[in-house]
């Protein structure tokens, strides 16, 4: 029985490891505005959301669940204007 707890924690910590709260990063905020308007989306949560330099110029992009089950790649590549948002799709290689 002390197993089962302990798995169940285990899985509980690591499914939320991902998530992120819109204090992580202030920009976080603006794709949740943004999506609201244009994908008449409502963010139930972040993931994989980062900073970083591509190809020498800032970039801001992070993967959002909507509340409907929908998800999207918010990406940036600057850190003023709008975000792009891509449609994450059943993908078959």
């Amino acid at each position: 029985m002390r197993l089962s707890a302990a798995l169940v924690s285990v899985f509980v910590i690591a499914g939320t490891a991902g998530a992120f709260a819109q204090t992580d990063y202030p920009w976080l905020k603006e794709i949740s505005s943004q999506a609201a308007g244009e994908l008449d989306c409502e963010v139930e949560y972040f993931l994989n959301a980062r900073e970083g330099d591509l190809g020498g110029k800032p970039a801001q992009e992070a993967r959002i669940q909507c509340r409907d089950g929908r998800r999207f790649d918010a990406v940036r590549e600057s850190t003023e204007g709008p975000f792009r948002f891509l449609a994450c799709e059943t993908q078959v290689c």
